[in-house]
């Protein structure tokens, strides 16, 4: 008699959720997701080393390094490399040169020349495809410099307009 009270109060209960599921009732309703991207630019660069240079009455040394500058697609962009300001130019200093602040001393400095793919060449324009685009820097040192002997160098900065 138990298990029948039972099995009835769960049927009645197993009808009404059904009757329940019946008789819910749904409705949709649609949204959107959207994102606004505005253009945008990375840049880094990596050094150039002429390496143990020997001077000599004539040629040059090669070196090059890379500029990888990254965009939002189709955005269009410069690449402009500038010494670290006008008594620099194409000059690379002996560190005693620098530290006295006197730049015009033959002896104590190296003319070398730059560009960007090519020598002379120190902006360039590009468009942004939204990955990695490598620019090779090229750099020349003449030979026929017979300076001081020292670690030369000097400061230069690429700037990335968009």
């Amino acid at each position: 008699m138990k298990k029948g009270k039972i099995l009835v109060a769960l049927m009645i209960a197993l009808g009404s959720s059904a009757a329940m599921a019946a008789s819910a009732n749904s409705t949709t309703a649609n949204f959107q997701v959207s994102a606004t991207v505005s253009p945008a630019c990375v840049i880094e660069a990596t050094n150039i080393s002429f390496g143990a240079v020997t001077p000599a009455p004539s040629g040059k040394v090669n070196a090059t390094g890379a500029i990888s500058s990254t965009c939002t697609k189709t955005t269009a962009y410069t690449l402009e490399i500038t010494f670290d300001g006008e008594a620099y130019d194409g000059k690379m200093f002996h560190p005693d040169a620098i530290a006295s602040g006197d730049l015009s001393e033959k002896e104590t400095s190296l003319d070398f020349q730059v560009g960007l793919s090519q020598i002379g060449d120190r902006q360039k324009d590009l468009t942004g495809t939204g990955k990695v685009e490598v620019t090779t820097v090229v750099a020349e040192l003449p030979l026929n410099q017979f300076v001081k002997p020292g670690n030369y160098s000097a400061n230069m900065h690429v700037f990335l307009t968009y």
